[in-house]
């Protein structure tokens, strides 16, 4: 993040259990989403850092899942949603795939027309002409 001088940079496969906020030693700050429990696999999980530089201008977030989540950044002209995504790869079973694209679809429809709008993640595409057998 520091090298390439990111204001705000998403994550996915943090395989941290539960949502919070968190504080770096360098003073960047991060929330994150995970599997629900404690006590649940360290699986999945999502994470939006925001750079020390902007951090005050983070002023809403919101965990949706161990797949989605959600941030709000003020910015000079307008607010700003931020969607950091994981989505399960095409080996998932069918109801897993639709529950998340379900959700995602949800979470969208839930932001707010006036804001920016950037949608990043994981969205595990197969990429290539070689896509028999897949």
């Amino acid at each position: 993040m520091g090298e390439y001088t990111l204001a705000v940079m998403g994550v996915s496969e943090v395989r941290w259990n539960g949502s919070g906020k968190t504080e770096t030693t360098n003073g960047n700050i991060f929330v994150y989403s995970g599997m629900r429990n404690a006590d649940d696999d360290h699986i999945r999980g999502v994470r939006i850092l925001v750079n020390k530089n902007i951090r005050g201008a983070l002023f809403e977030w919101n965990p949706i899942s161990e797949r989605i989540i959600t941030a709000r950044i003020q910015t000079r002209l307008r607010k700003m949603s931020i969607v950091q995504c994981y989505a399960p790869t095409e080996n998932a079973e069918p109801d897993e795939k639709e529950a998340f694209y379900s959700l995602l679809d949800k979470t969208l429809v839930g932001i707010k027309r006036s804001d920016i709008n950037v949608m990043m993640g994981d969205f595990n595409a197969q990429v290539g002409n070689n896509n028999q057998d897949i």
